[in-house]
């Protein structure tokens, strides 16, 4: 029994020796937009190769991927080395005029890296940005003035309808 647990314990302890860690250093750790009326917004993501490996790096969204754009996708850092990617949103795109215009959505950024160089054991590093896009409408928006016209003319309905219905009754 010591026989086989003695190589074991070998085994167990050499492992984590053989094994190279990999990692990233992304900023800022979150990204929040304002995007008035259908319109466009970009910000800057540096992404840090901390690492003595050379790293191909993926910068993608997990979702709303016709919206939201990393430029570029996918690059190579040498060990230190640093990279701005630029992010933008750009909502007048088909899904949000889907869904409306106005509100908040909420996703993630992924940033994945991992070694250039095969090896026995490739080990790769990951992060999830959080992504806020928060759609307002702007004050003189054709969709503010279209809701509008929508709601006053539903109130001219209802008050003509509420007369109609009184003067039908007082007749009686």
């Amino acid at each position: 029994m010591i026989k086989t647990i003695i190589p074991a314990l070998i085994g167990l302890i050499a492992l984590p020796l053989t094994v190279s860690a990999t990692g990233l250093s992304v900023s800022p750790t979150r990204l929040d937009f304002e995007v008035v009326d259908g319109g466009k917004a970009s910000q800057t993501l540096t992404v840090i190769n901390p690492t003595a490996d050379v790293m191909v790096f993926e910068v993608y969204p997990d979702e709303f991927e016709d919206a939201i754009k990393a430029n570029p996708e996918s690059f190579t850092l040498e060990s230190g080395g640093r990279k701005e990617v630029s992010i933008s949103v750009d909502v007048s795109s088909p899904l949000f005029l889907k869904e409306g215009v106005g509100g908040v959505k909420s996703t993630n950024l992924s940033v994945v890296g991992k070694p250039l160089a095969e090896s026995k054991v490739n080990v790769g590093a990951g992060a999830k940005i959080p992504v806020t896009i928060n759609m307002a409408l702007a004050k003189n928006s054709p969709v503010n003035k279209l809701m509008l016209i929508v709601i006053s003319s539903a109130a001219v309905l209802a008050a003509a309808f509420y007369l109609g219905r009184k003067t039908q009754t007082s007749q009686q």
